[in-house]
């Protein structure tokens, strides 16, 4: 796995009946890469990723790619950056739902910003997860 490349914090964890929504803020570290884990672990369906930019913009047209935490080889997005992560992250506000059937994840996944240049870019994420476990 390609060592971690910028910041990353949580800034709000929503847990609905059957639907998290996770809020992250992130940096872009030397050469405007990006590369880290979700600071939580999740369970369900990936539906939905939006990205809005912060005071110091990316790239525009920028790519995000998401991996699982198994994956360490990184031979597998299960958010590809050529297909639903494709120009996701820009220098404005945008929102994607995922194209059925929507990943599965199950633990933590890694996000990764693909084709920014600007090393102080700054952004957030949400993502919502359509959780698949019973409540116990």
């Amino acid at each position: 796995m390609p060592a971690d490349i910028g910041t990353i914090a949580l800034l709000d964890d929503t847990k609905l009946p059957r639907l998290r929504i996770v809020k992250v803020s992130w940096g872009a570290g030397a050469g405007g890469a990006f590369e880290k884990n979700l600071p939580v672990a999740v369970h369900g369906r990936l539906v939905q990723i939006a990205h809005k930019p912060g005071g110091t913009p990316p790239t525009a047209a920028s790519d995000l790619a998401v991996f699982d935490e198994r994956d360490t080889a990184q031979e597998r997005a299960i958010i590809a950056p050529g297909t639903d992560g494709l120009d996701l992250v820009s220098s404005s506000y945008k929102s994607k739902a995922m194209t059925a059937p929507a990943p599965y994840v199950a633990g933590v996944v890694r996000l990764q910003v693909a084709n920014n240049i600007v090393a102080t870019a700054v952004g957030t994420f949400w993502l919502w997860f359509e959780e698949m476990r019973r409540a116990l």
